[in-house]
């Protein structure tokens, strides 16, 4: 499992500089579990974890992406990714 991708997936991403609904949208996406988060959070196979990504800002040249993962029973990461306008958007999960 080390190294392999955990999901993949493309959606647009523009940055919004004013609170609206648009603002408020939110990519939800699942994955089964077997992998450890953050190096202690551990998950099993069975359990099925939930991956969102929204966008928690914006500051020039940048947009800020908020990125939680969890399980029925806690929080397993929430970050902040900043993806630098005009360039190719990535970002990799990839199971540690």
């Amino acid at each position: 499992m080390l190294g392999e991708v955990i999901s993949r997936s493309t959606f647009p991403i523009c940055p919004i500089k004013r609170r609206s609904e648009e603002s408020e949208k939110t990519t939800v996406f699942s994955f089964k579990g077997g992998y450890v988060f953050q190096g202690e959070y551990r998950t099993a196979r069975t359990q099925m974890i939930q991956g969102n990504i929204w966008q928690a800002g914006s500051d020039p040249g940048v947009i800020l992406l908020g990125v939680s993962f969890a399980s029925k029973k806690q929080i397993l990461l929430n970050t902040i990714h900043l993806q630098k306008l005009g360039a190719r958007p990535r970002l990799r999960l990839i199971a540690a």
